[in-house]
């Protein structure tokens, strides 16, 4: 990895080192590939999932490919100079959404993308999981203009009561012209302003010798020999004794750089809040007095324009006084990273919310003076879980009040539940059977064998009529349904038993009937045919 390539991850960490900390409390996976696939840097959501992957191609590790995948989405991002997404399955049947955003490097090439990669396979309405914010992004702009050098300064000094001007020797080299003799060829100055500008800048000099104020001026020169400078013209007044202004002084700086890391930054921070914009989550910066400094789109869309500048509790939830369970508020107070479901009011609506709070700016002390507050919508996950929960209670009940024995097994034997009905018919309980083991209970252990082979084969075992002995010793005719169900990401067993002793003993009585009727027939049916036979023989004696 070239130093160049090092130094920019390095300033990527300083500079959004809260947002990625706030990424990784979210689950969303950060990386940066250069042009030859090569992940070169990840957030801790990637180190935990995969390692060290620093070095590695991105599509052998994530996808187990050969060679680059079809419609790289960093590749497109880095030819487009633009936002790129693409949805992408793995091996493992996930399904995740890229978006790659070209990262510049200081002398504006590109040669790497960062990538945001966000699990979209449970839920797919909950499309990306990256948080960034508009106000992170100017204080980024802040800092970076601030930590420009300035190529170099020339000052200039005008006397008003002989309009002599004096140029320091760099201001000369500032306007690509060379000192000759001891007064300055205005027209050759103006002729080196640049056209678009140079309306504008006599206007606002002029004005301010006139008037005899301080005044701040930007424009562009066009050196001898085509070199193009921006310049930073920052003028005051000097007066005397008497308060009389005499002079105007003040300094020329060439800001060229920073113009171009301006309007660098511009296209960065567009292409960021973009990528900020397509979030379904909402981000919002909190002060210590509860107002809402900064919306995402997504949080503007649902609360309105009118949210910034309010309190988070009054737009939020419709209170007068900030929430007593308030994650924020919390973070405020300790600096640490808090989360909380809480359920909020939108128009007429409600809807349920899951928060995640973390330190966003701090003062000279290390104190938090705002924070950031991330939050999803998890209304439907709600739903769902209240319907599971019905559900869990509805089948308790029907599994406490049957009077059928109901079981839940593992394919080992571990018996994980039993309700009443199961514990009477086998005299014993839970802890009794799993100390014992299931097999006791057979009284052919060999059955319990065959039904387990069966089970596996078809996946489901009904009415199945096995003998079964009891804690007494005493055996009962049984009939055994067993299906397989899901339970914790396992598969298990749900036996139903029923006691069909009574039913067996009719049964054979039945039976004994039946061979005793059989047995009566055939004897009755000998016994009459004997007879006939033998008047028959006699009648034949007498012809």
């Amino acid at each position: 990895m070239s130093k160049l390539a090092i130094k920019n991850i390095i300033e990527f960490e300083d500079r959004y080192g809260i947002l990625i900390k706030n990424l990784n409390q979210t689950g969303i996976s950060v990386d940066i590939v250069d042009d030859d696939y090569n992940i070169i840097y990840n957030n801790e959501i990637l180190s935990d999932k995969f390692g060290v992957i620093q070095g590695l191609k991105c599509y052998e590790y994530y996808l187990q490919l050969d060679s680059p995948c079809e419609n790289c989405p960093m590749k497109k991002a880095l030819t487009n100079k633009d936002i790129e997404k693409e949805i992408k399955s793995t091996p493992d049947n996930k399904i995740y959404e890229i978006i790659s955003a070209p990262l510049p490097n200081q002398d504006g090439t590109l040669d790497k993308a960062v990538e945001f990669v966000i699990d979209i396979t449970e839920k797919s309405e909950y499309e990306q999981k990256l948080q960034e914010s508009e106000e992170l992004l100017k204080k980024c702009n802040l800092m970076i203009q601030k930590s420009q050098e300035i190529a170099g300064v020339g000052s200039f000094e005008m006397d008003l009561s002989t309009n002599e001007v004096v140029w320091s020797n760099q201001l000369y080299k500032l306007f690509g012209l060379k000192k000759e003799g001891k007064f300055i060829d205005y027209e050759k100055v103006l002729a080196l302003i640049h056209p678009d500008d140079r309306e504008r800048a006599i206007k606002i000099s002029s004005d301010a010798a006139k008037e005899r104020r301080p005044y701040t001026l930007e424009h562009r020169v066009i050196h001898p020999n085509g070199k193009i400078l921006n310049l930073l013209i920052t003028g005051d007044v000097v007066r005397n004794e008497k308060n009389e202004v005499i002079k105007i002084g003040g300094i020329t700086q060439d800001i060229t750089e920073r113009k171009k890391i301006e309007q660098k930054l511009i296209k960065l921070e567009a292409k960021l809040k973009g990528v900020m914009n397509s979030i379904t989550d909402q981000v919002c910066v909190l002060d210590r007095n509860f107002d809402i400094l900064y919306i995402n789109s997504m949080a503007e869309e649902i609360y309105g324009p009118s949210a910034l500048r309010s309190k988070c509790y009054q737009v939020y939830h419709g209170l007068v006084e900030p929430c007593s369970d308030c994650q924020v508020k919390r973070t405020f107070e300790d600096s640490e990273s808090h989360n909380n479901e809480c359920l909020r009011r939108i128009g007429e609506e409600t809807q349920w919310c899951w928060c995640v709070s973390n330190v966003f700016e701090r003062d000279e002390e290390k104190r938090p003076i705002s924070v950031v507050e991330v939050s999803r919508d998890i209304t439907e996950r709600k739903k769902i879980e209240q319907e599971l929960k019905d559900s869990e209670e509805k089948y308790r009940l029907l599994f406490e009040n049957s009077p059928i024995g109901i079981g839940l097994s593992t394919f080992e034997g571990k018996i994980l539940d039993q309700n009443e009905a199961m514990g009477k018919l086998t005299g014993y309980t839970l802890e009794e059977l799993n100390k014992i083991g299931i097999l006791a209970v057979y009284a052919d252990p060999n059955e319990r064998l065959k039904i387990m082979d069966l089970l596996k084969e078809t996946g489901e075992v009904h009415d199945y009529e096995v003998i079964l002995r009891r804690k007494d010793s005493s055996e009962i005719y049984t009939s055994l349904s067993l299906d397989l169900i899901e339970f914790e990401g396992k598969k298990i067993i749900q036996s139903a038993l029923r006691d069909i002793t009574e039913e067996k003993k009719v049964e054979l009585e039945l039976l004994k009937l039946n061979k005793l009727k059989s047995e009566l027939l055939t004897r009755t049916s000998h016994e009459l045919k004997t007879p006939i036979t033998i008047i028959k023989g006699y009648a034949e004696l007498f012809i």
